[in-house]
């Protein structure tokens, strides 16, 4: 009974060491196993193994390793068991890409290039599998994953600028200028060639929309080395000014618009206000001269700006306004010169009229004259224009023009009538 016993106990000692054996054989061969299992369609078991090769240093080493991970996690990405494709999770598409790219830096200096023939044959297959992987994340709203697959993507097909674009919508919804940048930064120096000017607008888009103006004004710097006469670029340079209220920096910037957008009247009106505003400085610093310089160039730069858009009663109504103001100046010193001349006779009879009275009425009518056209303009543009309408009138009046006095009286009634008319509602 004893050497019985003593037998079992043997039997079961030797069963439990080969056991051991086996265990210990199983868990050296982590690559064999994960094969072996991706090839029974066992992707959880393929992928225990696999994942616990990655703790081996031995097999870091080895190409076939790397190739045979991404194969496992492409067939978990593609698997249509929810259950296969949960376990690969969002990353899987990543985790192919890294671990073919693995291979192709393993066999680099090698003679034997096995498995880097295998992942260049499927790397159409990749560049479908990080798309969609991308389009996905998307879908799901999760941007950063999103973005990371198509511009990996991108790596496989360089020139392919559907990555590029997907990956700019990603940044743009991440709200991220620097994954942006990148875009930019990746696609130039992959093709040789400038990216889009949407591209551009679109990275100074997310610094203006997180109010990032320092980030902004230093991307569009470099912005404007790729495209000097974007208008939009410039608009952003001269908006940053102009709200500092640095104007004579602003000019330059000004200038330079007008340059790239001929027909565009604000940009013209814009600079001629800014003339006018220095006209107005410099007369309270007492320089006639130097004001009155500033306020003609102002006055061409609306008149200007209403040819090119006859239809804004805005740049109509200043150019005849800074005539109309000259106008009455001319007038008033026309009087002061009347007042002066009847004194002086009034003491000689024997003098002569003053010859320059009669010459500053002549230029005054011939001032009205041309601000009546522009007010009419401003009238045409807008109807309802109340100061045009009231500006018109005194000229009107002053050259003696009855019928068209009377006219102007009318639209102003008109306008009176439907201000009330809009009060009530």
């Amino acid at each position: 009974m004893k050497l019985r016993s003593f037998a079992k106990l043997g039997l079961m000692t030797l069963l439990g060491c080969s056991l051991s054996q086996q265990l210990v054989a199983q868990s050296g061969n982590v690559l064999s196993n994960a094969i072996l299992a991706q090839r029974a369609g066992d992707l959880d078991k393929a992928k225990l193994n696999i994942d616990l090769g990655r703790k081996r240093d031995e097999e870091l080493l080895k190409p076939k390793f790397w190739y045979t991970r991404g194969q496992i996690y492409y067939d978990l990405a593609n698997s249509k068991d929810p259950k296969f494709k949960a376990l690969g999770g969002d990353s899987a598409a990543l985790v192919t890409h890294s671990s073919f790219g693995k291979v192709l830096l393993l066999e680099q200096k090698e003679r034997s290039k096995e498995y880097t023939e295998l992942v260049v044959k499927s790397k159409d297959n990749i560049y479908v599998l990080l798309f969609n992987s991308g389009a996905e994340a998307f879908q799901k709203d999760n941007f950063m994953s999103s973005y990371n697959h198509f511009m990996k993507a991108a790596e496989i097909r360089p020139k392919d600028t559907n990555c590029y674009n997907n990956s700019m919508t990603c940044a743009y919804r991440l709200q991220d200028p620097i994954a942006a940048e990148n875009v930019i930064k990746v696609e130039e120096q992959a093709t040789g060639k400038t990216s889009k000017l949407s591209s551009y607008i679109t990275v100074a888009q997310i610094y203006q929309e997180k109010e990032n103006q320092e980030g902004l004004q230093a991307f569009v710097v470099r912005a404007r080395q790729k495209f000097p006469k974007e208008p939009s670029l410039i608009r952003v340079q001269l908006k940053d000014l102009m709200d500092a209220e640095k104007y004579n920096e602003a000019r330059p910037k000004l200038q330079e618009l007008i340059d790239a957008e001929p027909t565009n009247g604000q940009w013209v009106y814009l600079m001629g206000s800014l003339y006018n505003q220095e006209s107005r400085n410099l007369e309270k610093e007492g320089k006639a001269q130097a004001s009155f310089t500033a306020k003609m160039t102002a006055l061409e730069l609306y008149k200007k700006a209403s040819t090119i858009d006859p239809k804004n009663s805005t740049y109509a109504y200043d150019a005849g306004a800074i005539i109309f103001n000259r106008s009455k100046a001319i007038l008033d010193s026309a009087d002061e010169l009347q007042n002066k001349d009847v004194r002086l006779r009034n003491k000689n009879p024997k003098l002569a009229p003053n010859p320059k009275i009669k010459q500053f009425i002549t230029k005054s009518d011939n001032l009205f004259k041309e601000a009546k056209i522009y007010f009419e303009q401003a009238l045409v543009a807008k109807s309802d224009d109340e100061q045009a309408a009231n500006a018109l009138l005194q000229i009107y009046g002053r050259l003696k023009d009855e019928p068209n006095f009377k006219r102007m009286e009318g639209v102003l009634k008109e306008i009176e009538k439907k201000q009330k008319e809009s009060d009530k509602k």
